[in-house]
């Protein structure tokens, strides 16, 4: 059941709010720099508020428009998270609203067995001990530190006796079937934690990425202890890497991008936001929904797509907004949203959405092709967002969006017994969230006046207006 947990309550300090939102709205020219960045729109048919980077529904006309969707921050109140006894793995991680540092403790310091205690399903999943070192690596602070395993690359701070030392923390995991059940049940084995590097045959104490190593006592969980370094508020990767991921997140680029590959020879395009919002994350007690009120109410994050001659060829200071394609489970239940119709997944309830999907379990053709990711590493290279003839075709010609067209919106549209030009203005605030211009109703009232058949004619415009750059991509 998705209960709510108490914990730590942020009051943000003015000053402390002020500087981050500061950071945000220097991120367009510096001192020297000819650029100068995009305006924020004048209202919201120049350009809408995101909300689909947020995860909220978009659709439920009609609502005010103005620059400043209310709905959006209605929802970013709750997460739009309805009340269910049961619910979803990431809607029940929103609704307890766990900070982010005591989320990624009981991860990585998982023991337990399963049916008590979930998290240790990690340890199901990821059971050596390097796949542990390098996804603790890559997904909590931002590092790829595989190539260290074997040798020191030239070019990198890490090297083996780093990664070794890290490895030692994971040493003193074990893994057996539970005492009720054949899932598995992970423990600390009592003993010295050290690891051996390969290449030297030396015994590594653990150590942090950068750090002393540590003398453990043999009845401690070395985990704790790692757990403790990564949440220090003097860690150089811990906030600086989930705060890099959620600008990626809502810009389409990190401000390190790819936003799991942190090192010197990758250097964020702007170091001082990018400490700014670290600071600031750190300062909320790892508040994950202070994180994106943070970036949602900055300038930046509300500046237009449309370049000006000062930033067209800007593709990394953010003086713009880059338009990106929604992903491949948002814009599934996007496109079962504006056509009022729903998609089944094999072994999931009626009613699931594409972005409830806990794992891969449920395959999907739709999602496959626009690059849901098969999540057989923690790369987040596995997402593909780029566009291929396959996606072209399928939302063009496949049956199962011309079954969407057929069943849906359209049809309830074509019955009704109201004016036509309301009828699209309400198509309009479904797919774009605006009204139509007057060429655009012009053109639609045409298609219909001349269609006999009028569903056929709703299900043409309805058609049209999702094969746009405007529906497939937040801009």
């Amino acid at each position: 059941p998705c209960h709510r947990r108490s914990r730590r309550r942020y009051r943000r300090s003015r000053s402390g709010a002020d500087s981050t939102r500061s950071r945000a709205r220097a991120v367009g020219p510096r001192r020297g720099d000819t650029r100068r960045p995009a305006p924020r729109p004048r209202d919201a048919r120049s350009r809408p508020a995101r909300p689909r980077d947020l995860g909220v529904d978009v659709a439920t006309a009609p609502q005010p428009r103005s620059f400043i969707d209310e709905l959006v921050f209605k929802k970013l109140a709750g997460l739009g998270v309805p009340p269910s006894a049961v619910c979803d793995d990431g809607t029940f991680i929103r609704r307890v609203s766990i900070d982010y540092d005591q989320f990624v403790r009981e991860i990585v310091a998982a023991s337990g067995e399963l049916g008590i205690h979930p998290p240790v399903v990690w340890y199901r999943e990821v059971k050596t001990n390097d796949q542990q070192v390098e996804d603790t690596a890559q997904l909590f602070l931002g590092l790829r530190i595989q190539c260290a395993r074997c040798h020191h690359h030239p070019f990198e701070k890490w090297g083996q006796d780093d990664y070794y030392g890290f490895a030692a923390f994971f040493s003193q995991v074990g893994i057996k079937n539970g005492l009720q059940t054949n899932e598995p049940r992970v423990y600390h084995k009592r003993g010295e934690a050290v690891a051996a590097n390969p290449r030297t045959g030396a015994k590594m104490k653990p150590a942090g990425l950068g750090a002393t190593p540590l003398e453990l006592s043999q009845d401690v969980d070395p985990r704790q202890a790692l757990v403790d370094w990564m949440v220090d508020r003097d860690n150089p990767f811990f906030a600086r890497a989930l705060v890099n991921r959620y600008w990626k997140h809502f810009f389409g680029r990190g401000i390190v991008d790819p936003e799991d590959d942190m090192r010197v020879t990758n250097p964020p395009s702007n170091p001082e936001l990018l400490d700014a919002l670290a600071r600031h994350f750190i300062d909320s007690g790892f508040d994950l929904k202070e994180l994106v009120r943070t970036i949602c109410r900055s300038q930046t994050y509300q500046l237009s797509s449309e370049p000006n001659d000062y930033n067209l060829t800007d593709k990394q200071n953010f003086s713009r907004y880059y338009p990106k394609r929604l992903n491949a489970e948002v814009l599934l239940d996007a496109l079962d949203q504006v056509t009022a119709t729903s998609t089944s997944f094999n072994g999931m309830p009626a009613g699931t959405l594409a972005v409830q999907l806990p794992d891969q379990a449920a395959n999907n053709y739709f999602l496959t092709v626009f690059g849901k990711p098969q999540s057989d590493t923690a790369c987040e290279c596995e997402r593909s967002s780029e566009a291929n003839l396959a996606q072209s075709l399928h939302l063009l010609n496949s049956t199962e969006i011309q079954t969407k067209l057929q069943t849906g919106r359209a049809a309830a549209l074509a019955k009704q017994d109201r004016p036509h030009a309301e009828r699209v203005q309400e198509l309009y605030h479904w797919v774009y969230s605006r009204d139509p211009l007057a060429d655009e109703v012009s053109v639609a009232l045409a298609h219909i006046e001349k269609t006999e058949n009028k569903q056929q004619a709703y299900e043409d415009i309805l058609w049209a207006l999702v094969n746009t750059k405007e529906f497939l991509f937040n801009h």
